[in-house]
């Protein structure tokens, strides 16, 4: 038990970027199915997030372990009202499979333990983290054929993402980290490998296309100027509450009220276009 409390205290040491410590960790409190799933299914930015929640809840003893003459293992609460682990870990397991709501695992809890204020940030974030399924998302959507506006782009030798000019493009000689900030904030990163190329929309937002993928949107030779492909883009608006999802390209981005959502001309998944970003490059969806 001991072993547990100390790992548990020890969290607050482990940064973004280290998600399997982070893993190795829930590992000590949760059963690996669970662990297994937030890992899959909650990004590295939430991740990080629960992280920082478990870390100060045990930094200022807000929240604790014990095991009682049994050998049950309890969660213990500033409130003083403890709950067993084992339910707790049922519980967020739901939450986690999106088969309970955040609001009714709360419910489920003793009252003066689910308005601590510990738990109600940790169940939060959790639901913050979680990525929706965006096949059960798009099923609910209306999909029309829309082609993007045929606009030229730019070569721009030597570009560096965050410093090149809208409707401009350049080709990666190095591995690099790619943000997309779009005009409501970031978006998503990527990482570009050598010779894949980096472009910059309307916002100066940054985004990776692939060498393989690069023929199926764009037309024209790498180094002269590039339009977009003039094939049809299958597009649905979204009317929905902001969520996450696993774009086609493997890494989270958000969806919100009003974005795009696009779906991958290779049939490999979906990926957002945010609402101004769409309006400037794509025709209008009628």
């Amino acid at each position: 038990m001991e072993k547990i409390i100390k790992n548990f205290k020890n969290w607050t040491n482990l940064n973004e970027g280290v998600g399997a410590g982070i893993v190795a960790a829930l590992d000590k409190f949760f059963a690996k199915t669970t662990t297994a799933k937030l890992a899959s299914k909650l990004e590295a930015t939430s991740l990080k997030q629960l992280d920082d929640v478990f870390g100060a809840l045990a930094k200022n003893q807000e929240m604790n372990f014990f095991e009682d003459s049994v050998g049950t293992v309890f969660l213990k609460s500033s409130t003083g009202v403890n709950v067993p682990l084992s339910q707790f870990e049922k519980g967020l397991g739901a939450v986690v499979d999106g088969t309970l709501k955040p609001d009714d695992f709360i419910k489920s809890l003793p009252a003066k333990l689910a308005n601590g204020i510990e738990f109600k940030t940790l169940i939060q974030n959790v639901s913050k983290g979680i990525l929706s399924d965006i096949e059960a998302v798009a099923t609910k959507l209306k999909f029309k054929p829309v082609t993007k506006q045929n606009l030229p782009y730019t070569y721009a030798a030597g570009g560096k993402p965050g410093t090149m000019k809208p409707f401009t493009y350049t080709k990666a000689t190095t591995q690099q980290e790619v943000k997309t900030i779009t005009a409501d904030g970031l978006e998503t990163k990527n990482i570009a490998q050598i010779d894949d190329i980096i472009f910059s929309g309307p916002s100066g937002e940054n985004y990776v296309v692939t060498q393989a993928k690069l023929p199926k949107l764009y037309t024209g030779k790498v180094g002269d100027v590039i339009r977009p492909e003039q094939s049809v883009r299958t597009v649905a608006q979204y009317s929905g509450a902001p969520i996450t999802f696993n774009a086609s390209f493997g890494q989270s981005m958000p969806l919100k009220p009003g974005d795009y959502l696009v779906k991958d001309p290779s049939g490999t998944g979906y990926y957002r276009i945010a609402k101004l970003e769409y309006e400037k490059t794509y025709n209008a969806l009628n």
